[in-house]
């Protein structure tokens, strides 16, 4: 489709050149392109099939460790969290639509969902939701709350706008550090379980039609649980004046008349005792 749309620039101004007719032009233009599409899809297509087949293979992976046990059994859900953690991070700094949006199409290829669109779905969709349903619940204004919650129905009920969380995440590293968290824990649960879905769907729906529903539920919850609870941590006022020493401060409000006279007492007796003390020293310096 690429070359296509480059062949389309060149034939279109060579059409021109040659004097066509505007219908002769968009027929010439239209088939140049075409072609040259078709003929690199031809020539590149056994190299695609090559790369398509190492990528199932890859993502097969950590479930043929797990299956296997022992050391595989430790191994495959530590590569399902560096998978998880790791997508988070490429959708984080740009990578998404460049590297991984063509990869989950090219695992879809057979028309079958793919284990990149479940990782997508609970380390992408869920992790930004948790984010979003803390700062929702504890929003710094109403504009900001209005937006999170329009943020959070979006991930859950359209499986897109991922990046709603990024804000929050630059913004503070405990926040960061969890969606990460978060992330890593759904990919510990999709990849060893190789359960296959996709993004852009209703979570529900997703976990529905996922071939390992059961797991991929586990991830989507644990993706969205780890951010949520620590962004809604970060956004509580500190536990002295948030509510288990406010008797004290209560107290210390209810004193503050009284200490208030008692140093306006001890700073009168102060001044009387100037003189005194003056004195004392000249006494003392004679």
């Amino acid at each position: 489709a690429s070359l296509a749309g480059l062949a389309c620039r060149r034939t279109l101004p060579h059409a021109l050149h040659l004097g066509l007719p505007a219908t002769a032009a968009t027929l010439y233009t239209v088939c140049g392109s075409a072609c040259t599409g078709g003929v690199a899809a031809l020539l590149l297509s056994p190299a695609f099939a090559a790369a398509t087949r190492s990528l199932l293979a890859l993502l097969a992976l950590p479930a043929q460790l797990w299956s296997g046990g022992g050391a595989g059994a430790v191994l495959s859900p530590l590569l399902g969290a560096a998978c998880g953690a790791g997508l988070k991070m490429a959708s984080l700094l740009g990578y998404y639509h460049a590297a991984v949006l063509p990869l989950i199409l090219l695992e879809m290829e057979g028309g079958v969902f793919s284990v990149l669109g479940a990782l997508d779905a609970s380390c992408l969709c869920c992790a930004c939701a948790g984010v979003c349903a803390a700062v929702a619940a504890r929003p710094t204004s109403a504009e900001e709350g209005s937006a999170c919650r329009r943020a959070l129905a979006i991930n859950i009920w359209f499986g897109d706008f991922v990046e709603a969380c990024y804000p929050y995440m630059a913004r503070d590293g405990y926040v960061r550090a969890a969606a990460l968290c978060g992330a890593a824990l759904g990919g510990a649960f999709v990849l060893p379980a190789a359960a296959r879905s996709s993004a852009y769907l209703p979570i529900p729906i997703a976990t529905a039609v996922c071939d390992a529903p059961l797991p991929f539920a586990a991830a989507c919850a644990s993706a969205f649980l780890v951010p949520f609870v620590g962004t809604l941590l970060r956004r509580m006022p500190p536990l002295a004046a948030w509510g288990l020493l406010s008797g004290l401060s209560d107290a210390k409000d209810a004193a503050g008349p009284s200490r208030r006279r008692m140093s306006l007492s001890r700073s009168s007796s102060c001044h009387s005792e100037l003189p005194f003390s003056a004195a004392a020293d000249q006494r003392h310096q004679h």
